[in-house]
């Protein structure tokens, strides 16, 4: 079931802009890693709307009986509308985003893979993600280093001359002291 959408989206001035008519379906987007929503237009098969779904509560608003899913998109920085043509629809995507919600919550309570760091007794953690690389725990005063490693496949620990192959080497040196 794909159903039949408009998609609009809140321009600067307040206003809805039509930005099509398409078809919406859920899809696993491989480069989130997530579920999202996709839509592609009728017409052309163009892409309209790609949007991962958060697991925020209440990011996601609908009525009741209402046709019209509305969110806050930060990718895109505006509010955006879908508004189905026939209810059923409706319901079976806000059922899905809903199940999906619930997934998600379920998951980041459960916590991603942690590697206890030995050199930090203060309980911190490291992250390792998908490529084996070992990151800082995600707060505001990290964001930066965990750019920097993802994009060089390098830690702090290591000379900004010199990568490695595996996180292990950067393990032995955030463990025991660079020599």
């Amino acid at each position: 079931m794909h159903p039949r959408v408009k998609v609009y989206k809140l321009s600067d001035e307040g206003e809805w802009q039509d930005k099509g008519t398409g078809h919406i379906s859920l899809e696993y987007m491989e480069q989130a890693d997530a579920m999202g929503l996709l839509i592609l237009a009728e017409e052309n098969q163009k892409t309209l709307l790609v949007h991962k779904i958060r697991p925020e509560d209440q990011m996601y608003q609908r009525g009741e009986e209402s046709t019209i899913i509305t969110w806050h998109d930060f990718e895109l920085n505006s509010d955006v509308a879908i508004s189905f043509q026939e209810q059923i629809g409706c319901e079976h995507i806000w059922n899905q985003i809903v199940q999906v919600q619930a997934e998600v919550q379920k998951r980041s309570s459960e916590g991603p893979r942690l590697d206890k760091q030995e050199s930090q007794p203060s309980g911190e953690y490291l992250l390792v993600d998908e490529k084996g690389l070992e990151l800082p725990w995600p707060e505001l005063n990290t964001i930066e280093e965990i750019s920097r490693v993802r994009r060089t496949g390098m830690c702090g620990a290591c000379s900004t001359s010199q990568s490695h192959r595996g996180s292990f080497v950067c393990a032995a040196f955030s463990s025991r002291g660079a020599p």
